[in-house]
């Protein structure tokens, strides 16, 4: 029997011989809405020949065909990398296309590169049980069904292993990662993506908080290009089930970072503009050692207890996670949040970030003015402010210059 990527080259020329730019359109609506060619021939209002009909009919069964190549040997490709791009299943022989229905800029880099980079191996010593507990928590075992729920924990689990075991190569991991979009795109599995890519984002975002300089910056480096990544798709996900009924994986889609801030704001700003306020500002670079201290001290003192993890994503400005300060423990807790502040080195990043916690932790309190109430000179000092001005100190952290725009 022929190789099956020789008759996926074969399949790819041909459908070269038949198709032509102004498709486009046509295929917009049979990959996205999953209707039948004369539908979305009426939809376009297209004005179509025999010959184009034809035409248009044989690529439709070209594409079918590769399709069921790649989802025959996917394992294959998962596996080993396998290079092809996939063109005739994605249809990405059209920019157009490409723009409409994948990623506008997802192309391999040279991986010879990373061997100039003198990148070190960081620590990746996490596991997925913490989200497979989440998923199960929203029910996507009983969604997908239990060997489609376990193959993208199988997934997630190979690709984990292969950061874990390759990570001092950026170039690779991201090239590896380039191939699993665009195979899942192409087997239009965008749920079981959108599970792997979060489970990603939330294992790599734990990662990067626990490493140190400077191996941090390339976990940090791994973590934003896949929360730009999640971006398009997630917000391709959105347009695509914002008139459906919500249904158990609406709900945990809309329970992520990205789902959320999408929701409250596909209205006001273009999915550029959100792909650069995600991509930018979403994680500030604040220290793990100062995180540590702080929530050593001040968890169940200054605030009601909340787990490690639910305190790191609030900083990292997710506002699914809420901050309970307890009585009379607001000024202590602003002088904290100051400091946290005053320790990112980012001024656009810092600006952000002071808004988001002004915002939904101090419920537009302006936290940055906060002082201890020290002097024993002046009425109304305080000597558990005294006591906790120690702790304040010793976190060592210089305060921002007056001139210093936050």
């Amino acid at each position: 029997m022929e190789n099956w990527k020789e008759q996926y080259n074969q399949l790819e020329c041909e459908w070269k011989k038949y198709y032509k730019d102004d498709f486009a359109e046509v295929y917009k609506y049979l990959l996205e809405d999953n209707i039948s060619i004369d539908e979305a021939i009426i939809k376009i209002g297209a004005n179509y020949n025999a010959e184009d009909i034809s035409n248009l009919k044989r690529c439709d069964e070209i594409l079918a065909q590769g399709t069921k190549l790649v989802m025959d040997n996917s394992e294959e490709l998962i596996n080993e990398g396998n290079a092809i791009m996939y063109d005739l299943i994605l249809a990405l022989s059209n920019e157009k296309i490409k723009k409409t229905l994948f990623f506008e800029n997802l192309k391999k880099e040279d991986e010879s590169f990373d061997d100039l980079f003198m990148s070190n191996n960081y620590k990746c010593e996490y596991g997925l049980y913490t989200y497979y507990r989440k998923l199960k928590e929203h029910k996507l075992d009983v969604f997908l069904g239990t060997e489609d729920f376990k193959n993208i924990i199988e997934t997630l689990n190979k690709v984990c292993i292969f950061i874990k075991e390759n990570n001092q190569h950026p170039i690779k991991i991201q090239n590896q990662l380039i191939e699993l979009i665009t195979l899942y795109i192409g087997m239009r599995l965008e749920y079981h993506l959108i599970i792997v890519l979060q489970g990603l984002i939330e294992w790599t975002e734990k990662i990067y908080e626990n490493n140190n300089e400077p191996e941090k910056e390339n976990a940090f480096e791994l973590h934003t290009w896949i929360l730009k990544q999640a971006t398009r798709l997630y917000y391709s996900y959105y347009l695509s089930c914002s008139n459906q009924i919500e249904n158990d994986f609406d709900v945990f889609f809309f329970s992520t970072m990205i789902g959320r801030y999408i929701k409250e704001h596909s209205d006001e700003y273009s999915i550029e503009a959100i792909e650069n306020i995600i991509d930018d500002n979403n994680i500030p670079k604040i220290d793990k050692t100062l995180i540590r201290k702080i929530y050593n001290k001040c968890n169940n003192n200054q605030w009601n207890s909340i787990p490690i993890d639910d305190f790191i994503r609030l900083l990292n400005c997710d506002n699914s996670r809420t901050l309970s300060i307890k009585k009379d423990e607001f000024n202590r807790t602003k002088v904290v949040f100051k400091n946290i502040a005053n320790s990112i080195k980012d001024k656009g990043s810092r600006k952000k970030w002071i808004e988001f916690i002004k915002k939904e932790v101090f419920n537009n309190v302006d936290f940055m003015k906060a002082t201890l109430r020290t002097d024993t000179s002046c009425e109304g000092y305080s000597q558990i402010d005294i006591n906790f001005s120690s702790f304040i100190a010793d976190l060592g952290v210089s305060p921002i210059n007056k001139k210093t725009p936050q």
